[in-house]
């Protein structure tokens, strides 16, 4: 559900019109809420939505899914960091490996 509206995976499977205005709905609510002021917060909102919008010091986590089990099933991070896969993943890490890849 993004701005009230429900999407199924039925529905929007085969529908690009649809994905794309799922897609749309969820990067303008994003920038609505103020959690993407500016290109990294894009794709850290893509990425881990809670944490768009947090200072730099906020750990990568949520209820049930510890910051472990998120560095780990993201290696790529904390590899181009280099930082142990296993280190705790920050906003702060983010943007850096954002600039480091040319992304932002």
């Amino acid at each position: 559900t993004i701005n009230g509206k429900s999407y199924s995976l039925e529905e929007i499977r085969n529908d690009l019109d649809l994905q794309m205005d799922a897609i749309k709905q969820f990067w303008l609510s994003g920038y609505k809420s103020g959690k993407i002021t500016e290109p990294a917060d894009l794709y850290i909102y893509n990425f881990f939505p809670v944490a768009a919008g947090k200072p730099d010091d906020f750990v990568l986590q949520a209820k049930g899914l510890s910051a472990t089990t998120v560095a780990k099933s993201n290696p790529g991070f904390n590899k181009k960091l280099g930082k142990p896969t296993s280190s705790p993943l920050t906003v702060g890490d983010l943007k850096k490996y954002y600039r480091q890849t040319g992304m932002v």
